[in-house]
């Protein structure tokens, strides 16, 4: 029996249980959320879930598979080489004639019938790097400028690519990922702090440099202010919160993602979930994210060495905090930013990276269930 295998039937059971049903409950939301849009785009209801079928599911299955079976040591090897390309593929966004743009962004490459979005890969990338670097200076933890300073220079240089995208959803997801992954492997408390506070003046400027960004701090404090602009696509995604009620409207009889509301298979998909499903979706789909984060946090606990374990609870903070960011911001407990909604959301960048990264926190916990 080789290593792949070993580790396959070693899985898990709860967090197997938990992913399966979180992928097949995704699916059938999205399958909903895009029906309208895929009749007006392919002719038939399903041709987007279909496509993050192959494109998403497909590919995320076999990276998760790849991730898997390949040696740890192999793994290790190829995470600078694999951050430095990251890096590079952000700057290759950037340029004029070779980056994608959509909506006013500049996040994507690709090639005909395919592309894909590097920061989705940054996060991964940035786990991995992070607790190398974090299990090498175990014992230095202590000595701000052995930690502190180059930490501050290595995120620096993804907030700067990340900003000129612009990606600040992808970003604030980095930076929380990042100060869990150093809480755990031992970071001073009044080094939060300073996070903290360089984070609230990152986030002033950023509001202040742009318009749009102004304009959705605007509508976070006054939702009524401008129903019919900053405040639509917000006022939308409560609209249809509200309206699910306790057991929701039933899978496919939402009028709003048909309608009203921006993005419904991407950036307000839980707003189709709360107006379908109601509540009690809701807490399913709240639950199947909690279990999936304190679990990982529970087998983190029992790995073998640093490194397994900031991995995994650097994957576990990751897909957690962007769950959250999407769900706060839909629901206006945060200013509106579009980040998708992990597993659920339509696009196989995200749909990759994370079974991949989820294939890596199998692999590093199979001793520790």
């Amino acid at each position: 029996m080789n290593s792949g295998q070993m580790v396959i039937l070693a899985m898990d059971r709860i967090l197997v249980i938990n992913l399966i049903l979180l992928i097949l409950l995704g699916l059938l939301m999205l399958a909903s959320a895009s029906s309208f849009l895929s009749l007006d785009d392919y002719g038939h209801p399903y041709g987007y879930v279909l496509h993050q079928l192959w494109a998403g599911v497909g590919l995320g299955i076999l990276a998760f598979l790849f991730i898997i079976v390949v040696p740890l040591p192999w793994v290790k090897k190829m995470i600078i080489p694999f951050f430095v390309l990251v890096l590079l593929l952000l700057g290759l966004v950037l340029a004029p004639g070779i980056g994608i743009s959509s909506g006013g962004a500049m996040r994507w490459l690709g090639f005909p019938g395919y592309t894909f979005q590097p920061s989705e890969f940054a996060k991964i990338a940035l786990v991995l790097y992070l607790a190398l670097w974090l299990e090498k200076r175990k014992n230095f933890m202590d000595e701000t400028k052995a930690i502190l300073i180059p930490l501050v220079v290595l995120i620096g240089l993804l907030t700067v690519l990340l900003i000129l995208e612009p990606d600040i959803g992808t970003l604030g997801v980095l930076l929380l990922t990042a100060a869990s992954m150093y809480f755990v492997a031992g970071g001073k408390i009044w080094h939060f702090g300073l996070a903290i506070i360089a984070g609230l003046l990152l986030l002033a400027i950023l509001s202040m440099s742009a318009q749009y960004r102004l304009d959705r701090f605007r509508a976070y404090f006054y939702p009524d202010r401008d129903p019919q602009g900053v405040g639509y696509h917000i006022r939308q995604s409560l609209t249809a919160i509200a309206t699910g009620g306790i057991a929701g409207k039933g899978l496919g009889l939402g009028v709003l993602k048909a309608s009203s509301l921006p993005e419904p298979m991407n950036d307000s998909i839980f707003s189709v979930i709360a107006e379908e499903a109601g509540l009690i979706g809701v807490i399913v789909f709240l639950s199947l994210y909690a279990v999936l984060f304190v679990r990982s946090l529970q087998l983190a606990q029992k790995t073998k060495d640093s490194f397994s374990q900031l991995v995994v609870v650097g994957v576990s903070s990751w897909i957690f905090f962007q769950a959250m960011i999407h769900i706060g911001a839909v629901s206006g407990l945060l200013p509106f930013t579009g980040v998708p909604l992990p597993l659920v959301s339509y696009g196989g960048s995200n749909y990759i990276a994370i079974l991949g990264s989820l294939g890596l926190v199998f692999k590093l916990t199979r001793d520790a269930s």
